[in-house]
């Protein structure tokens, strides 16, 4: 644990020191070495495990099925996060070959995003600080299947305005990523319901209207989550009956709110609302956040699976506002926006993990075999 919170202390002074490029690529190097060589024996999480066998029950490419529709069928997963087993497989059976090359293409999609986010290294630091903090901080996190497929929807929302030329072809573009987002995690798809509402609200929506309306949808939600994610469940069910079926997901909705969540998502959206308008992508950003809050009104443990695809308009945005507080030159709300920027992040850590002193542990391929259940 010592590690991964020296990782993130050294990510949150290179959002203020003025060698930050350097701070930012090291810490770059830094995060891809953590992911890589950790031990799934650390993760305490079923995933893990489930990700290990697949890649031992999953072919090489020589024998993989191209076939779309007819491979999430038979494997259960995506075809794309199969077809990234089989390149893994085809090239050697250790499984840390596959852990590098999951790490390798998220990473390259995390460039891409940062890259077209047009933030300084200070803010690029910031930002991962706060990805880190909410994200690579569980172990299990290189392994997740829809980490690919948030970065892919990520990038299409970052990249995303309305007065691009030849808008037709990055329409087509962008729904072609999706279905590859789709192909690494089935809920992508509900992006081609968002999709539209995204860039009607970047066309013509105000800031202010925006985050009124999300406000006050999250709480309409709240209440009636239970008809709303039963007719969710049942237009998932037509594109993944395996992951999507009633006995796959309790159709009943939680009995309780997480209100720490749910507080801190709309206090999130209201700093970044108040703070994060010198950025140049801030209109992008505001309605990213406002979906995340308008869709976490839904009373569900897979609604935490959707937020996802919208956090970036968090992390993003809070980097900004990290740099509105820094040009003010002001202490006390630079020690306020430190505080409370490290509260969140241990609450969040303590409702996540529940063990906040886990050690990390190297990747041992003689170690990783007690995870293979039912393989030869």
């Amino acid at each position: 644990m010592i590690f991964a919170i020296g990782i993130a202390l050294f990510l949150f002074l290179g959002a203020w020191t003025r060698y930050s490029r350097y701070f930012y690529y090291s810490g770059m190097a830094l995060l891809f070495f953590f992911v890589v060589m950790r031990s799934a024996y650390v993760s305490g999480n079923p995933d893990a495990y489930i990700y290990y066998s697949f890649f031992q029950r999953s072919p090489s490419l020589k024998d993989f099925n191209f076939q779309f529709w007819d491979y999430n069928a038979s494997w259960g997963f995506g075809w794309g996060y199969g077809l990234l087993n089989a390149i893994a497989k085809s090239i050697s059976r250790d499984y840390f070959v596959f852990q590098f090359i999951n790490a390798v293409l998220v990473f390259s999609l995390l460039s891409m995003i940062l890259k077209k986010s047009e933030l300084t290294y200070k803010d690029k630091c910031f930002f991962l600080f706060v990805y880190f903090c909410s994200k690579f901080i569980w172990y299990f996190f290189i392994l997740l299947r829809q980490n690919v497929a948030n970065l892919i929807i990520w990038y299409i929302l970052i990249d995303y305005d309305k007065n691009r030329k030849k808008k037709f072809w990055y329409t087509v573009r962008d729904l072609m990523l999706i279905l590859i987002a789709m192909s690494f995690h089935s809920t992508a798809a509900l992006f081609f319901i968002v999709y539209p509402f995204y860039i009607y609200l970047s066309k013509h929506a105000k800031g202010k209207s925006i985050v009124l309306l999300s406000l006050i949808g999250t709480f309409v939600l709240t209440f009636l989550s239970e008809f709303i994610f039963s007719s969710l469940m049942l237009v998932l069910s037509f594109i993944d009956s395996t992951h999507f079926s009633g006995s796959s997901y309790n159709m009943k909705v939680n009995g309780n709110v997480n209100y720490i969540n749910y507080s801190l998502r709309i206090c999130y959206l209201i700093v970044i609302y108040l703070y994060a308008r010198a950025s140049k992508k801030y209109k992008n950003v505001l309605i990213c956040s406002s979906l995340a809050v308008f869709v976490g009104g839904l009373n569900h443990e897979l609604v935490i699976r959707i937020v996802e695809y919208f956090a970036i308009g968090f992390y993003f945005g809070l980097g900004k506002v990290r740099q509105e507080i820094g040009n003010k030159k002001n202490s006390e709300l630079l020690v306020l926006f430190v505080l409370f920027v490290y509260l969140v992040f241990l609450l969040q850590y303590i409702m996540v993990n529940n063990t906040p002193l886990i050690t990390y542990k190297f990747y041992d391929a003689s170690r990783m075999n007690m995870f293979y259940i039912g393989g030869q």
